[in-house]
């Protein structure tokens, strides 16, 4: 793309000039611009004219085909002249990932289960028009302009490719096919070249929700050195459904397994996988549909704190583990947590912390192996600033606080 030298200011088809990058990818660029016809700010699509096959035509076709459907980018204009090719539409928000990375790697199950069925209905409707994206992650999935409805939308159909043939008849079953999408969230069928489906989709939707939920997959190495896609297969197809969901409501676990046990050419029964994820919402007594990032700071109450800092320690934890390093924390809750707010973290479901231990065995000190961490004392080391600054208290470790960690236990303190 430097060959193209698009900066803020350059005229593209004579019509858009160009505001800032907006996002990348292997096959292309977005940018904001301004379209001088009609002075609105759009989205602009570009990608260099080389291979055989171009996904922006693709994605021109299908976004065509898709026009005026929910959920989906409205296109504006495309061109294919010169060295590159281009697509205007729709400008819109941030993307779940990237929203995701700004709330600290936490959303509250509630936002969890609303983009959950947002994803559900984008890809239902995609099949319904007998296409398969080929490319579900968090990253395909984009809020609206300025957040302004509660729409997600489904991005990028440069891989999207019809399941059935002209006469509407479903396309055979093949193998030894050629890797499409992204190694992290990509069906394990799709890792041992057997040919997509629809059942692929709902697959790479799992693993996109099961993202949210955790923070990470196991398959996501920890360090700089990215795992092969040999690696992430195996790793993939020996974590049951039970391991992946653990400690969140079965539903979760319930719709993998439903999604790994469909066949190749098996309609999915998207109303049974729909009303997985409402039975959840039954559960917890969700009446609002907000998302975290549509609730005002002020609003945020002491179950949504501590579901934050609860969150945050979970990770930690699994991330320092075999680390001889320990701090010691007191106890920040026990005073804070009324007998009603301690009855909403149970209806929400959080990982079961009171009934297991979040921290490996090995990585405590002074802290017999049976023992649980009660609700009293669940700490966070950084949860995000404006969501702890009233509550959390920092305390640096010493050597002295360490070999102190017998008598620390012994006064109602945690030491990790």
């Amino acid at each position: 793309m430097q060959e193209l030298n698009i900066q803020k200011g350059s005229l593209l088809a004579e019509r858009f000039c160009v505001n800032a990058l907006v996002g990348k990818g292997t096959f292309g660029r977005v940018y904001s611009a301004v379209d001088s016809q009609t002075n609105k700010e759009v989205a602009v699509k570009i990608e260099t004219k080389k291979g055989k096959h171009s996904q922006l035509l693709n994605e021109v076709k299908i976004l065509q085909k898709l026009k005026g459907v929910t959920g989906v980018p409205k296109y504006l204009y495309s061109s294919k002249d010169g060295d590159y090719g281009l697509l205007a539409m729709e400008l819109l928000g941030e993307s779940i990932r990237s929203k995701f990375a700004r709330f600290n790697k936490t959303f509250s199950l509630k936002t969890v289960l609303l983009v959950s069925e947002e994803m559900l209905e984008r890809i239902r409707t995609l099949h319904e028009y007998h296409y398969i994206h080929r490319d579900i992650k968090p990253q395909q999935f984009i809020t609206s302009y300025n957040d302004v409805e509660n729409t997600i939308y489904l991005v990028d159909y440069g891989l999207a490719k019809k399941y059935v043939n002209k006469s509407g008849v479903h396309a055979a079953y093949a193998e030894n096919r050629s890797f499409v999408g992204t190694y992290h969230y990509a069906s394990v069928n799709c890792h041992v070249g057997i040919q997509q489906g629809r059942r692929d989709d709902l697959e790479s939707m799992c693993y996109s929700i099961a993202f949210l939920l955790n923070g990470d997959l196991p398959w996501v190495s920890r360090n700089k050195k990215k795992y092969s896609q040999t690696k992430i297969r195996k790793i993939k197809a020996r974590t049951s459904p039970a391991k992946l969901m653990k400690g969140f409501p079965p539903e979760f676990c319930e719709l993998l397994k439903y999604v790994r046990g469909l066949n190749f050419d098996t309609e999915p029964d998207y109303n049974y996988m729909k009303g997985l994820l409402s039975s959840i919402k039954l559960k917890i007594n969700m009446a609002e549909a907000i998302f975290d990032w549509n609730l005002p700071l002020r609003e945020m109450t002491k179950t949504e704190t501590l579901m934050i800092k609860t969150r945050t320690i979970e990770k930690e934890s699994k991330s320092k583990e075999g680390d001889t390093r320990f701090r010691t924390l007191s106890s920040l809750f026990h005073e804070e947590l009324s007998s009603e707010s301690s009855r909403t973290v149970e209806k929400l479901n959080l990982p079961k912390l009171l009934n297991r231990e979040i921290l490996p065995k090995h990585s405590c000190k002074g802290l017999s192996e049976s023992k649980t961490l009660p609700m009293s004392f669940l700490f966070a080391k950084k949860a995000q600033k404006s969501y702890c600054k009233e509550n959390l208290v920092r305390m640096r470790s010493t050597s002295a606080e360490i070999e102190k960690s017998e008598c620390l236990q012994k006064s109602n303190c945690v030491v990790f």
